[in-house]
Parts: structure tokens; C-alpha cells; sequence
């Protein structure tokens, strides 16, 4: 994915979201994004600063605090299984993207900042 595919898909599903996030008087939100290609391309982060979109700013090893590439490991690890179908892979996909499973990962956020703070910026490799 190149910068203009990224905020073709941002243009696609940001209002939607944040409309649903957010009562409509509210527009203190940060667009947060980790430091995928398609996100620092000065294609999309001048988007963003054309329609007054605050970016937050995401260190460049940020592994510890990334609730998104956590999930998108076990969602791979998920597909992995050699004896998968599509129903089968459906059905488990959905059974693992429930909303206490991406509560987990939300609730795992204040521990992991505590964690990074503590190691002052180094890379950790467990919580």
C-alpha cells in the first residue's frame, strides 16, 4: 500500500468512525498510526495536516505499545494451523476478534506504558 491507497481508505472509514466514536460536538480526538511507510509518506501526513487531522506522534521502536501488531500476531499465528478451511478460519476468526478479546488488549495498554517507562525507551520483550 502506497501513501494515496492509505488515505484513500482513511477517507473511506475515518468519518464513519469517528462519528460513531465521538458524540459530533467533540473534536479533541489524535489520529494515532504507528510508522508504517504508507503512514509517514508526505502524501498522507500532508492529508492530514490539509484537513486539520492532529497525528499522534509514534516512536520509531514501538513495538511495546502497539495493541495492533499484538492482535495481528495471533490472527496470524491464528491462520498458521495447517488443517484450517474457510468456515472453519471464519467462525474462529470471529470467536477471537470478540470484544473481550480486543478488551484484553486495551486493558494491557497502562501496563505496558508503565513497563516502557520504567526501561526508558528500550525495547521489552515480555509484560
Amino acid at each position: 500500500m502506497n501513501g494515496p491507497a492509505y488515505i484513500t481508505t482513511i477517507q473511506d472509514a475515518l468519518p464513519m468512525f469517528i462519528g460513531n466514536a465521538f458524540d459530533t460536538v467533540n473534536d479533541n480526538w489524535i489520529n494515532m498510526q504507528d510508522n508504517a511507510p504508507p503512514h509517514t509518506y508526505k502524501y498522507s501526513m500532508k492529508w492530514f495536516k490539509y484537513n486539520n487531522i492532529n497525528v499522534l506522534k509514534w516512536p520509531a521502536s514501538s513495538s511495546d505499545l502497539n495493541a495492533i501488531d499484538s492482535m495481528d500476531k495471533n490472527i496470524k499465528k491464528m491462520h498458521t494451523n495447517k488443517h484450517r478451511t474457510i468456515i472453519n478460519d471464519d467462525s474462529r476468526f470471529v470467536d477471537w476478534c470478540s470484544t473481550i478479546q480486543c478488551q484484553k488488549f486495551v486493558n494491557s495498554m497502562l501496563r505496558r506504558v508503565k513497563q516502557c517507562i520504567l526501561a526508558r525507551g528500550k525495547v521489552l520483550s515480555k509484560y
